[in-house]
């Protein structure tokens, strides 16, 4: 005991000084920011101080429409993008917690874009979705499904599916990985006492699966 306590010690001495880093680099920042908002502060004039102004920032915020546009749209693409990843990744979780043929290979597959450098990610989004020579539109376009090229990153009605497309495929392995380390906990003796029971496909799913997922 006496040994596992000095070794318990001397690991928290050690990352001590490290946590202390990160913290003060998080919360300082944080504070700053907070007593910002609160003042009237240019970047480009950095040397001309800090007023003092109370919540009329706040207020002159809530009174734009443009704020609200974006604060919209940022729950859609949110909310969007986790959704989708969310049913994406339990989809292919369930597939891939299944004794299926060449597992190994579709979860190497399945993992290259969390991999993938997201600056990568996003030059191959502005090629394949470019409006003049995108890969996307010569597609649809070859097919016959569209007339013209499209702006899929430009226009307003497009934009914000394609983002979603973009964040869903680079995100949705993280989401994947997550739910099928979940249904890997389940323990077999459940669904095989399932199995003898009669219990179909959805109704292990739903009474096995899912309470066990929580």
């Amino acid at each position: 005991m006496g040994e596992q306590l000095k070794s318990r010690t001397f690991a928290i001495l050690l990352i001590t000084p490290s946590l202390l880093i990160i913290t003060l680099m998080m919360i300082y920042p944080l504070i700053d920011t907070i007593y910002t908002s609160f003042t009237r502060f240019f970047l480009i004039d950095p040397t001309g101080g800090k007023t003092f102004i109370g919540l009329k920032n706040y207020i002159h915020l809530a009174k734009s429409g443009i704020f609200w546009i974006g604060f919209k749209n940022t729950l859609v693409y949110v909310g969007g993008t986790v959704f989708i990843e969310f049913l994406l990744g339990f989809s292919l979780a369930l597939l891939l917690n299944e004794e299926i043929k060449y597992r190994g290979t579709l979860r190497g597959l399945f993992m290259l874009p969390w991999i993938t450098p997201s600056v990568v990610v996003a030059l191959l989004t502005r090629w394949l979705f470019n409006s003049h020579f995108g890969a996307v539109n010569a597609a649809l376009k070859g097919l016959g499904l569209i007339d013209s090229f499209k702006g899929w990153i430009i226009e307003p009605s497009l934009a914000m599916p394609t983002m979603l497309m973009a964040t869903v495929w680079k995100m949705f392995p993280f989401m994947l990985v997550v739910l099928l380390a979940g249904l890997q906990t389940i323990p077999e003796e459940q669904m095989e006492a399932a199995r003898v029971d009669g219990a179909n496909a959805i109704q292990r799913f739903l009474h096995i699966t899912l309470p066990n997922m929580r």
